[in-house]
């Protein structure tokens, strides 16, 4: 019994830990930037992100039902590539951290840290008006990293087969419908 307490402490104490880290890393991003609204808008699009995630906390099956690449690719187009990595890592991290799987699931994490960085960078040079082209052009890159990862790492073909067909559809739904909202907002 007093083992199964002191894991449970020292589990809660990492994530602490880690949550804090994230928190400094997002306190950094306010040296960046000297307009509020814009340190205000990147936080949001990290939290949001991070947020979207936590269905997995409930739901363990392959649902690609996450806004975590869409606020990415949005963020770097507005705020450029540096601003777009920092979104996609901090909300990923964040998001996995309070979700409890970044201790379960590390190197798949890392593969989507990986993806994120690449598609945040390039998401600084392309044009507002690509933002649905873009961004499923994107979702396909994020797929074939991950999914690179995943068959490396002796994941499920059919689970990521589920994931891959829903995040292909929500991504269409969310740079479809969200993209022009998040363009009149932001740009």
């Amino acid at each position: 019994m007093k083992t199964k307490i002191a894991d449970l402490l020292a589990r809660k104490k990492r994530i602490i830990i880690k949550t804090a880290w994230t928190f400094a890393l997002l306190l950094f991003l306010f040296l960046f930037f000297r307009d509020k609204k814009d340190m205000i808008t990147i936080i949001a699009l990290i939290l949001i992100g991070a947020v979207s995630i936590l269905y997995k906390l409930f739901i363990t099956t392959g649902i690609g039902l996450e806004l975590i690449l869409f606020v990415t690719v949005v963020g770097g187009m507005r705020y450029g590539s540096g601003s777009g990595i920092a979104i996609g890592v901090l909300s990923t991290i964040l998001g996995y951290t309070l979700s409890l799987k970044i201790t379960r699931q590390p190197l798949h994490i890392l593969g989507r840290i990986a993806a994120l960085i690449i598609i945040g960078g390039i998401s600084g040079f392309v044009g507002v008006d690509y933002l649905f082209a873009w961004g499923m052009a994107a979702t396909a890159l994020f797929l074939l990293i991950i999914g690179a990862f995943n068959i490396v790492l002796g994941g499920s073909l059919g689970k990521f087969a589920t994931y891959s067909a829903t995040y292909i559809m929500t991504n269409f739904v969310f740079f479809k419908v969200l993209g022009p909202i998040a363009v009149a907002y932001l740009f």
